[in-house]
């Protein structure tokens, strides 16, 4: 399977969109929960309200300059019908100084700004078709004009959410935890119970070689009294033919 070569989070990503593609969506829930994404975040990538599994943390990085953010946001998310289309139009933006210094702000990314897009897509979607037929998997497709695509992305920059993001990330680091201290315990259990089944699997090897050298011990007790056994009959016959 090709969960099993994954290595990084690009690649966790690129797996899970190939299985998004083939809608093996309880293989994407498995690839999340061994990874440790949210559970919430593995849901909205399977709807289609996520652009990727897991977040890209770039967060934390200093830039230079709006243009070499995005270009790296760009690159790490490698989709040019998308991604390469939002994010240059927002790098025009970065033209206005003030608008450049929304762009620059720690907790926002061009991935959210994605997301984002695809939250009021799919929001859009499930008012027109209803909810009932969206959780039926038969479809979300709406068609949306580029203007109002790009004034979602404008807006998303634009978004006094510093606060609220500040929460889903604490959020998120609480159930990373959790979730890692729950597999160290499914693991402490798996390991215990491998112990025990080795033992038991020692034990009854140990009573089946103790049976066989009973066994063979039986069978080496019966072949000295058939040795001893028949000298000792030939001398009574002998005996009595000489009588």
């Amino acid at each position: 399977m090709i969960e099993n070569a994954v290595k990084s989070i690009q690649e966790l990503n690129q797996v899970a969109g190939y299985l998004r593609k083939s809608q093996e969506f309880d293989r994407i829930r498995k690839l999340a929960y061994t990874w440790l994404v949210p559970e919430e975040h593995a849901e909205d990538f399977i709807a289609g309200k996520r652009c990727l599994l897991a977040d890209a943390d770039i967060e934390e990085k200093e830039y230079p300059s709006p243009a070499a953010k995005l270009a790296e946001e760009m690159g790490i998310l490698s989709d040019e019908d998308f991604a390469d289309i939002i994010g240059a139009y927002i790098s025009r933006k970065c033209s206005d100084e003030s608008y450049a210094a929304l762009v620059m702000q720690h907790h926002k990314t061009l991935q959210k700004c994605l997301d984002y897009i695809l939250g009021k897509v799919y929001a859009a979607a499930e008012e027109k078709k209803g909810k009932e037929k969206m959780r039926s998997r038969q479809g979300i497709g709406i068609a949306m004009s580029p203007a109002v695509i790009l004034s979602w992305a404008e807006e998303y920059y634009r978004l006094d959410d510093a606060k609220e993001e500040a929460e889903k990330r604490k959020k998120a680091r609480e159930e990373y935890r959790k979730n890692r201290a729950r597999q160290e315990k499914q693991k402490e259990e798996q390991a215990i119970r491998e112990k025990e089944r080795k033992e038991r699997e020692k034990k009854r090897e140990a009573r089946e070689q103790e049976k066989k050298e009973q066994e063979k011990a039986a069978r080496a007790q019966l072949s000295l009294f058939d040795f001893v056994a028949e000298p000792v009959e030939k001398s009574g016959q002998e005996e009595r033919k000489a009588s």
